[in-house]
């Protein structure tokens, strides 16, 4: 079953992901630490706030 991750649009289909964090670079890299099981999948995308 493909995950449906959009490949444009970003920001206007946020309401589709299972979450959305905003947040403002302070420097070149950003890490989070995510706990997953081992049959879930984690999409991460990091676009500009102000894209379409």
């Amino acid at each position: 079953m493909a995950l449906a991750v959009p490949r444009a649009g970003f920001n206007a289909h946020k309401a589709q992901a299972t979450s959305a964090k905003a947040f403002v670079a302070t420097g070149p890299t950003y890490s989070e630490t995510v706990n997953l099981r081992s049959d879930q999948v984690a999409v991460f995308r990091a676009v500009p706030a102000e894209a379409p």
